[in-house]
């Protein structure tokens, strides 16, 4: 477990926690991420939410999707109906 005493600073008329940058990416957020706060008798817990993160994919499954959906149309127009 990682510690780090961090102050509460005002925010408009909110208040908030600056997160370290390095736990941040460890966590792969970034400013904007949606996260899920957990509230207890002593702690407050922070969840990512959902992580962003691209996907490669490489050109030959790229084209057999495109060959499938080609192949599929109708039967998956008929399906999304």
């Amino acid at each position: 477990m990682t510690r780090k005493t961090q102050k509460i600073q005002r925010i408009g008329n909110s208040a908030g926690i600056l997160l370290p940058a390095e736990w941040l990416s460890q966590k792969h957020l970034k400013p904007g991420a949606k996260v899920r706060l957990e509230i207890t008798d002593q702690r407050i817990s922070v969840f990512p939410e959902e992580i962003d993160r691209e996907v490669e994919v490489d050109e030959r499954y790229a084209k057999e999707v495109h060959s499938f959906l080609r192949r599929n149309r109708e039967i998956l127009g008929r399906l999304a109906k």
